[in-house]
């Protein structure tokens, strides 16, 4: 059901020959495309256009996904799962997913290369109680380079590849020690200026 200020929009839109689609998931957003085919996401009377909803729709991986979809662009599959059987089909399917909360940033709750069902699991558990709504979003897991773009104005204003942090052994140090080491690095921090994350090992010790 609509609200009054959606209802509102959805009657404009409808009066002017455009087109209206809602988005799947809590956030109640809808994209509206013109008669020239462009297209903006809203939530109540926002549009993408701001930089509040602008971040909304970036932080929320399933309406980024859809609206990308819907101008068509395409992207990996994906499932927000309402059960684990869904979420299991969905694995058997994909044979190796991520499983990401669907309204979280910096990869926080991310869990890559799940391939068996205890994994699946493990790795929703994790994304529930980073997100904010309960949800998870898994996403079929492509191979490659990791980057992140910066666009501003419709053109490109940086770039950056996102590596896996790694140390190289030297036959003498630990690896607890050569992370130490890594870690000392001044470009290196939990900060988000810094360009260098400092190297944590509690998930994995976790395991």
């Amino acid at each position: 059901m609509r609200s009054i200020t959606r209802q509102a929009i959805y009657d404009e839109v409808q009066a002017r020959g455009w087109s209206y689609y809602s988005l799947p998931g809590k956030g109640n957003a809808y994209v509206v495309t013109d008669n020239k085919g462009r297209s903006s996401i809203g939530r109540g009377a926002v549009f993408s256009n701001s930089s509040r909803n602008g971040s909304y729709i970036c932080m929320h991986k399933n309406h980024s996904y859809a609206f990308l979809e819907h101008i068509g662009l395409r992207v990996p599959d994906y499932l927000v799962p309402q059960d684990f059987a869904s979420a299991l089909d969905f694995l058997k399917r994909n044979k190796r997913i991520a499983v990401k909360p669907v309204d979280a940033e910096q990869s926080k709750g991310v869990t890559v290369d799940v391939v068996d069902e205890q994994g699946l699991q493990e790795a929703m558990n994790i994304a529930e109680e980073v997100s904010k709504t309960g949800e998870v979003v898994l996403q079929h897991q492509l191979e490659g380079k990791l980057y992140r773009i910066l666009v501003v104005n419709h053109q490109l204003f940086a770039a950056a590849y996102r590596r896996a942090a790694f140390v190289t052994g030297d036959g003498v140090s630990s690896v607890m020690e050569l992370i130490n080491e890594k870690n000392k690095d001044p470009n290196r921090s939990d900060k988000d200026a810094t360009p260098l994350k400092t190297i944590h090992l509690d998930a994995v010790r976790a395991h």
